[in-house]
């Protein structure tokens, strides 16, 4: 991100929810971008994929991972260990990518695995069978607990129990699409790089603003592409790698290419 892709005129809409936007926002400011915060979702906690989280916690033997694909899932995770009091060093964690890593780790839960590619399917990989790790504690047996958002497709957990880990899904929070006031519609309007970090993210902005050209889409990752094209939205540019730093990239290289004032799609 040179200098010579700095344009305070550019501005960027940051989607997420406003308590997750700080570190793209610090991103793009840096590399010389303006930047309206327009949270297309919230999230909202689900009582009993929590309360059976902390139960699955508290049986022995431990498990063997805790796999953790998100930000919320990795706050739902510490608030079940607070609660539970469970030694987080007794914990084997797998997390998605270094933002979700994160998140535990400054909490002071240790994150044994992030795989080099930032995605729920490479995290599946990464974890390969239990006969793939000699140095897995007898103990824990092949338990695998797995806190997702309760709309989260099946597809990684299907893939690792088909790997032979018995794995426990908990659908732990949902999201809901925000009612966005004028100010909020007014900035995604006027917006020249909309940035979106999630499936949900996606339908919700297709509900508030339709699928039609408009302003330059950035997702985070494939599946957030996937959902994006299914709803009829175009993607300029897709984060790689999957991070912050990957969304700061490709917006910086979408407004060096020139493509602003052009079409969305690819």
């Amino acid at each position: 991100m040179g200098a010579e892709s700095a344009n305070p005129e550019v501005v960027v809409a940051v989607t997420r929810p406003r308590a997750q936007a700080g570190s793209l926002v610090t991103a793009l400011e840096t590399a010389g971008l303006s930047t309206v915060v327009v949270p297309l979702i919230e999230t909202v906690p689900v009582r009993d994929g929590l309360a059976a989280l902390d139960r699955a916690l508290l049986r022995p033997p431990g498990p063997a991972w805790v796999v953790v694909t998100s930000a919320n899932a990795a706050g739902s995770l510490l608030a079940a260990v607070s609660r539970t009091g469970v030694d987080p060093e007794t914990l084997r964690v797998a997390a998605v990518g270094p933002a979700t890593a994160r998140v535990l780790t400054t909490a002071g839960v240790p994150v044994a695995l992030v795989p080099p590619e930032h995605t729920a399917a490479a995290l599946v990989e990464a974890l390969g069978a239990p006969s793939d790790q000699p140095d897995q504690p007898d103990s824990s047996g092949n338990r695998v607990l797995f806190p997702v958002s309760a709309i989260a497709p099946p597809g990684p957990a299907e893939e690792l129990a088909r790997a032979g880990w018995d794995v426990q899904r908990f659908g732990v929070y949902r999201t809901h699409t925000r009612s966005l006031s004028p100010a909020d519609l007014a900035g995604l309007a006027t917006a020249d790089v909309v940035t979106l970090t999630s499936g949900s993210a996606a339908r919700a902005y297709v509900s508030a603003m339709g699928p039609d050209p408009g302003p330059l889409v950035v997702t985070i990752g494939p599946s957030t592409t996937a959902v994006a094209r299914d709803l009829g939205l175009g993607v300029a540019a897709e984060a790689d790698p999957h991070t912050v730093t990957g969304m700061t990239a490709a917006v910086s290289r979408l407004v060096a290419s020139g493509a602003l004032g052009r079409s969305n799609g690819q």
